[in-house]
Order: structure tokens, then sequence, then C-alpha cells
């Protein structure tokens, strides 16, 4: 395959190594081409702009703007941008969630390459994919977002106002894990900011 026929894609990721690695895993493919990357998802939306990659692929927990906010954001300006979702969130709801906004896939970031490749060559065709075990439909019971013990934990404290120090304190983690805690809410419970992460689980009797 020539160089002009190769799929242009751009990786958008918060960690450096991960952006390395897939690099590295493509360099040697004849199919596809990595043509830039961005850190979070504000510079995601520029990269796209400027760049013009076929594909994005696009992780999720990133500082600024999530993926699945940038992924909403570019679908609407650039139409013709395939997003695939990489990620190690398996949640149902932030799957279902990425691909109402308009990505097309969602692939694990522990397959290995050939199945990126799949994956890529697939979304760039304008097909769904969606790495196995995952499916789009929300993980609902008796109509509750299903949430994790750690998450529950972090949402308790919220409502009762503890600051994100303070929560990282109270239950021995970082700062960073408590704001990845938070954003995971935001986008399980569809809310916009922590009054509405309140309002909800105090209406869906999460806590």
């Amino acid at each position: 395959m020539n160089e002009k026929s190769r799929i242009k894609i751009a990786i958008v990721d918060d960690h450096q190594v991960v952006i390395d690695g897939i690099c590295a895993m493509l360099e040697s493919s004849d199919v596809i081409e990595v043509v830039g990357s961005a850190f979070d998802g504000k510079s995601a939306v520029d990269v796209v702009r400027i760049l013009k990659p076929e594909v994005l692929l696009m992780d999720i927990n990133m500082p600024d703007m999530n993926g699945i906010e940038a992924t909403r954001i570019i679908c609407r300006q650039h139409p013709e941008v395939k997003i695939l979702m990489l990620s190690m969130l398996k949640e149902q709801s932030m799957v279902r969630k990425a691909l109402e906004y308009g990505a097309l896939g969602y692939i694990l970031k522990n397959e290995g390459k050939e199945t990126l490749i799949e994956a890529i060559q697939c979304v760039a065709r304008g097909d769904k994919y969606l790495s196995e075990g995952i499916s789009p439909e929300s993980q609902i019971t008796d109509g509750k977002p299903k949430i994790s013990r750690r998450e529950k934990q972090v949402l308790q404290l919220i409502v009762n106002e503890f600051t994100a120090k303070e929560i990282a304190e109270e239950l021995f983690i970082s700062v960073n894990t408590v704001d990845a805690h938070r954003k995971n809410l935001l986008m399980k419970l569809d809310a916009r900011n922590t009054a509405g992460l309140v309002r909800m689980a105090l209406q869906q009797k999460l806590i």
C-alpha cells in the first residue's frame, strides 16, 4: 500500500508513554500513518482542525476536557473525522455516551497490535467497532447507574461538601485519583457540575 492511501490517524491521551507505545506499535504498519497527537480534549479539537486526520484515537479521562466531551465537539464540527475511543474503562454507560456523541468505536488499551489495526480500519470505513465483551447498552440496575464502591465513597464525601484535597486525605488516595472518580461520576450520572452531581445522587438515592 502506498503512502497516499495510508489511513492518517492522531492520538489523544494525557500520558506520553501511551502515545509513544501506540506510535511504536504502528510504526511498521503499511496501512496506518500517525500524523499527530494531543494531551487533552481541547488540544484534540485543534489537532483535528490543523492536521485533518481521518481517524482519531481518543482517551476518556483527561484534564481540561474529557474525551467524551471532545468527541461531541469534534463530531459536530468535523463530521468527516472518525473517532475510536481508546480506554481502560469498560463501564457501559461511558461506551453508550461515547457512541451517542458520535464515536464509531470503543477499544480497550490492552488490545494487541492486530486488533488495534483492525479497529482503525473498521471505523475508517465508517463501520462500528467494539472490543469483545463491550456492549453499548448502559449498565442500569433498578433504574440506577452502576457505580463502584470507591466511586460511591467519593460521591458521599462530595455530597458532604468535602473538597478534593479532603476527600484524598480521607480515602488515602491522590487528588488526581479523586478528580478521575469525579469525572467518571459526572459522566455516569449525566451531570454537568458538582451541583448537578449532588442533585442526581439524591434524586436516584445512590447514597
